[in-house]
């Protein structure tokens, strides 16, 4: 039995969580400053902007086109390459759960976030 996330994950970070082996981002938990650096796989790796408690990083590099992993499931596809160490988030990611949700594209809510689609209560 181990006796901490290091222990049961010795080449991740302390301050990352890899919550199923098959991911390829990790749940930051603490949040990290700009030029912190962190372990992923045996080496370290320089954290590019802040990243706050939550945030998924990439792991490993991501090609454009490939499946986002997270609890060992895709959650979405890259559009753009991302470097390990990286943010993972709208920005470079297409969300495979946004459009069930909203009932339309990640595209057309994030270009208008005033106006949410039909069947979606606003926020205050």
């Amino acid at each position: 039995m181990t006796s901490s996330i290091e222990d049961a994950h010795p080449d991740v970070d302390p301050r990352l969580i890899r919550l199923d082996p098959r991911d390829n981002v990790l749940c930051v938990a603490r949040p990290l400053a700009a030029g912190d650096s962190v372990r992923m796989a045996g080496r370290a790796v320089r954290i590019g902007e802040r990243l706050p408690h939550g945030a998924k990083l990439a792991s490993q590099a991501i090609a454009a086109g490939a499946p986002v992993r997270k609890y060992g499931q895709p959650i979405g596809v890259a559009t753009r390459d991302i470097a390990p160490g990286e943010l993972v988030h709208v920005h470079n990611l297409r969300s495979d759960y946004l459009p069930t949700y909203l009932h339309t594209t990640q595209d057309d809510y994030f270009r208008h976030p005033a106006a949410p689609p039909a069947g979606v209560a606003p926020q205050p």
